[in-house]
């Protein structure tokens, strides 16, 4: 139980300045030292004590508890639980820890964290015992997460051990989630009003110097020794203890987050890890090279992160949910948070429909379904429970039971009242019901029904629309996949994709004419309100309707999948101000009521967003003066956060026009916008500012900003054993100064700021090009080579990396570094982009064999690996097998006389130089034998690789053949929707064979659709 200690205690509880602190607090007490005793060294700990109770003067100024409401709700007096955004991957891996330490035994590894705890602890830090001592202001012991973990409490402030404040009893929490076995032993050093005195803590540390059971110490407070040189003794004391406790990177405090400039104790003692305090967009990439030793926070006073506080049932449901759905792999920790919601009648139902999810993710159906009937017996009037177990039955083959179920949860809706009233709700359910019937083989206007009916009721269905009729152009129902896509452009007339599908729809129906008025409208809509990026080029398009070849039109006339926008409404009031000038768009945003004005100038930075993915357009300069004319409209009553994500996109609108005067003004607004809200993010405001002024030529003005941004970053600090081990600093800024260094003659200084930039961070592609911009004008081209090689790896597999890098070139044309050969890093990341599609596809790595075993390299003799055969003609079986990889040997005997057409794609002739696909073919013919003819369809070099391209030809080529089956042995982990739907045709009339997946896994095709494709083992 929580009890007082029978400490002394010391009746002078001098003020000082520490971590727990607001800005808004009174001091409770002052401490007054004579001048004499200021200047002289540290004397002994109990002389210094004495002295200490000798001069100090109390002072009664108490200030409320400012953190309880992040411990118990204020109205309700619930407890809660304080969350933040990275606290899901931060539960995963304490828990993952706890499991491979085998149930946590003494003297284990408490955590081994790769970047965040509630303090950083190093990899080879191993605690003494469970037991950690926590010097905060008291806890709240009857706080249901910590029930079972206080080891003892002790209070150093005479006001009780119960927690006034509310800070102590967050870290407490903190520590809980992140220790699962870990047991805690409360200091209460800080009272009513957050504070700690000087006079507490080294009551405390001499206190623990007592308990040798303690194997850990964490202190969320400090003292600031410039202001208060005397208060040294706290570090002097910490040292002690760590020595004579064997405490040694074991000891962790806080610098500080008001003056970070200055000496605090006891975390600047020599034997104590102290713990830098920043921001959490910047903890968001932790730096530095211990990874990130630091404790995120909000705004410039407070020790928390971004806390969210949540109501415990809530927590369990949704941190459960979080599991689940972000794909983070520990089941048997899902499973223990939905139970623990269980618990709750309030979050019973959501607890009940997680397990069952859960139970399905492990491939147990069954399970699933008996989960869900349980429950529906404890609440048979439950609509969420009984529309989940109809998915259930759907997911799992029981669609004879389902069907009656979804009717049922239909009827349920306006009695239940958890969900009565519950648009997404209803939505959620119209649209399983439509995927379900659409499995049972339902008429496509039933199914297309339940889909136009769920997005009605919820926008953001309306790409899932869109999608049912992708579903259908790639079963040939072109007239369905027409009216699916009228539904959604009455839903969102801007969605400009939907003109796009149903010309190509009316294309491949024969409908020419009809095809080209959709495709007008397109286009009409492309020039006013471009609101597809995955839209093909319409004027190609055009010409393959009306000229293009059978086979060109299947691999062309390509159905958009376009997400679904969640601001319809509002996507559509933009469009109608582009059309209008810029007085009459003032006028109607001005006469907007505050929540539709916010709710437009949310969708215009989302879209504008989008526009500058597709690179430099004659639109953007409509666009930008929009969005500035919405800036100006904000201002008066938007918040500062909205106002100045406007400004932000006003910005890069302009800087990608390449008005950077501008560009830079924008920026700057944003960072003024900025000042109260986030350091960070204000920080990075005045470096695009700074990078604006230095594409225009402004260095002087460019080096101002970055020496402005730089004021609110910390240095890269040190500590004993550990080196360095935070930095705040945003490491483009670093990069940037590199290039005012090169503007200024001064070379060495920019190589030595451009090294340091990418030490801090060597994935930064601004970082790298940088480098390489350096080390090509100091005549070292091939460490220039190397840092672009860099940048490349970094865009390996991702399309969408080497666009955000093409827009940094389109941006910041002084990064387009040019080599000795006149080869730029544009150039050269062009070739990389197309390298990224040519290589899309590839052999599974175990159906790589050697071509010996087609023909004997020695003696230029026919192999049989699968024993002897001979060749028959191709009429003395029915139907073609299609053979996609790369190519066949036609003179092989077993082959020969089988093979009836041949189609190269790659352009490398027909003949197998792999080996691996003629195998596959002598496998197939000695296994099977009904394979008669072959087609040679060669999408693979001889490496045995291609691209996905050539692979939607291979599959154009088969359709509408007269081809009975494919078989092929490819994969790819380049997903490509064209690609999946032309396999589901083929796959209406073929029979498409495939080898089984490699090892790797996680790849797209073939397996992934393994509705339409058999896959066989090797």
């Amino acid at each position: 139980m929580p009890k007082s200690n029978d400490v002394p205690m010391w009746e002078a509880r001098p003020n000082v300045g520490g971590q727990l602190s607001l800005s808004l607090m009174v001091p409770l007490f002052v401490l007054v030292l004579t001048p004499e005793i200021a200047a002289q060294e540290a004397p002994d700990t109990p002389d210094l004590l004495g002295e200490l109770h000798s001069v100090a003067v109390p002072v009664t100024s108490p200030v409320p508890g400012a953190f309880t409401g992040l411990v118990v709700d204020e109205v309700t007096r619930e407890f809660l639980v304080p969350t933040y955004p990275s606290l899901a991957g931060h539960l995963l891996e304490a828990e993952q820890a706890v499991a491979e330490a085998g149930g946590m035994p003494d003297g284990s590894n408490l955590s081994a964290p790769r970047n965040f705890r509630p303090y950083p602890i190093r990899e080879t830090s191993i605690y003494a015992s469970r037991v950690i001592a926590i010097l905060d202001s008291g806890v709240r012991s009857d706080h249901p997460l910590l029930h079972g973990r206080l080891h003892d409490v002790v209070d150093f402030t005479n006001e009780g051990v119960d927690d006034t404040c509310g800070h102590g009893t967050v870290q407490a929490l903190r520590h809980a989630l992140f220790e699962p076995r870990a047991q805690f032993l409360i200091l209460k050093v800080a009272g009513r009003s957050c504070r700690p005195t000087l006079g507490t803590i080294l009551s405390a540390l001499e206190y623990l110097r007592s308990r040798k059971d303690v194997g850990g110490v964490y202190f969320a407070g400090g003292i600031n020794t410039d202001e208060y040189e005397a208060a040294q003794i706290a570090c002097h004391l910490a040292d002690e203890l760590v020595r004579e406790n064997d405490l040694r990177n074991k000891f962790f405090a806080t610098i500080g987050n008001t003056d970070r400039s200055a000496k605090w104790c006891p975390a600047a003692a020599e034997e104590v890890v102290g713990v830098q305090v920043v921001d959490l967009e910047t903890y968001a990439k932790p730096t530095g090279a211990a990874g990130g030793f630091a404790v995120p926070q909000i705004g410039t006073n407070t020790s928390f992160p971004d806390v969210t506080p949540m109501r415990i049932p809530e927590f369990y449901a949704e941190y459960t949910r979080v599991f689940l759905y972000s794909q983070l792999e520990s089941l048997r920790f899902m499973e223990p948070f939905a139970r623990r919601a269980l618990e709750y009648e309030e979050s019973m139902e959501d607890a009940v429909r997680l397990l069952a999810k859960i139970s399905v993710q492990q491939g147990d159906g069954s399970r699933a379904a008996g989960i869900l009937e349980d429950a529906l017996r404890r609440r048979p009037g439950s609509a969420t429970l009984t529309a989940e177990l109809a998915v259930v039955y759907a997911t799992i083959g029981r669609t004879g039971e389902a069907g009656p179920l979804y009717d049922r949860a239909f009827r349920m809706l306006t009695v239940d009242d958890t969900v009565k009233g519950d648009e997404r709700f209803r939505a959620n359910l119209l649209f399983e019901h439509g995927l379900y019937l659409e499995v049972i083989g339902e008429d496509a206007a039933r199914v297309m029904e339940q889909l136009v009916r769920a997005a009605e009721l919820d926008p953001a269905r309306i790409g899932a629309l869109s999608a049912y009729g992708g579903r259908r152009f790639y079963r040939d129902a072109c007239d369905d996949t027409i009216d699916v896509n009228y539904h959604v452009l009455r839903l969102d007339p801007t969605f400009a994709p939907a003109w796009h599908n149903i010309a190509i729809s009316h294309a491949l129906a024969g409908r020419t004419r009809d095809a080209l008025h959709a495709l007008d409208q397109a286009s009409t809509m492309r020039d006013t309100f471009n609101s597809g990026s995955e839209m093909a080029d319409l004027g190609h398009l055009r010409n393959t309707i009306m000229h293009g070849s059978s086979v060109e039109r299947q691999v062309r006339l390509r159905y958009v999948f376009a997400n679904g926008r969640e601001h319809a409404a509002e996507l559509v009031d933009i469009r109608r101000l582009l059309a209008g000038s810029t007085e009459d768009a003032e006028l109607a945003l001005q006469r907007s009521g505050t929540q539709k004005l916010e709710a437009i100038a949310r969708s215009a930075v989302m879209w504008s967003e989008q526009l500058l993915e597709e690179g430099p357009s004659e639109f953007l300069a409509e666009v930008v003066a929009l969005m500035g004319t919405l800036g100006a409209v904000l201002e008066p009553g938007g918040t500062l956060r909205l106002r100045a994500e406007v400004s932000r996109q006003v910005g890069k609108l302009y800087r990608r026009l390449g008005e950077y005067d501008e560009a830079e003004s924008w920026f700057r607004t944003e960072a003024e916008l900025l000042r109260t809200v986030s350091v960070r993010e204000r920080e990075t405001a005045l470096l695009h500012a700074a990078l604006c002024a230095l594409a225009a030529g402004y260095w002087e003005r460019s080096s101002a900003l970055l020496g402005e941004a730089m004021q609110t970053s910390f240095e890269i600090a040190e500590a004993p054993e550990v080196g360095p081990y935070t930095t705040a600093m945003v490491s483009e800024l670093m990069a940037a100064q590199a290039w005012v260094a090169m503007m200024e003659g001064d070379f060495r200084e920019a190589d030595r700021l451009a090294y340091s930039a990418y030490i801090k961070d060597k994935e930064s592609s601004f970082n790298l090009l940088t480098m390489a911009a350096v080390r090509i004008r100091t005549d070292q081209e091939i460490d220039a080579d190397h840092a672009l090689a860099n940048v490349l790896n970094g865009a390996r597999n991702s399309g969408a990396e080497l666009a955000r890098v093409f827009g940094m070139l389109y941006d910041y044309p002084f990064l387009n570094v040019t080599y000795r050969n006149g080869e730029t890093a544009f150039s050269v990341l062009r070739t990389r982009e197309r390298a990224l599609l040519s290589r899309a596809v590839e052999l599974v790595p175990t159906a790589r064999f050697d071509l010996s075993l087609v023909v004997d390299r020695r003696t230029g003799r026919w192999r049989y690996p699968f024993g002897q055969c001979r060749a028959r003609a191709p009429e003395e079986r029915a139907g073609v097998t299609a053979v996609l990889g790369t190519g066949l040997v036609g003179e092989h005997p077993c082959l020969a006389g089988r093979i009836v057409d041949s189609v190269d794609i790659t352009g490398g002739g027909l003949e197998d130089e792999n080996g691996a696909t003629t195998v596959l073919a002598l496998a197939t013919v000695a296994a099977d034998t009904t394979v008669g003819a072959l087609r040679n369809i060669r999408v693979l070099d001889g490496s045995g690789y291609g691209s996905v391209e050539a692979l939607i030809e291979g599959f154009a080529e088969i359709i509408g053949s007269d081809t009975a089956m494919v078989l092929t042995h490819l994969e790819t982990s380049f997903e490509d929707s064209h690609l999946r739907g032309l396999v589901v045709r083929a796959g209406l009339k073929t029979r498409i064979v495939t080898a089984a997946p490699s090892e790797n896994g996680g790849r797209v095709f073939p397996y992934s659709v393994a509705g339409d494709v058999v896959i066989v083992s090797q």
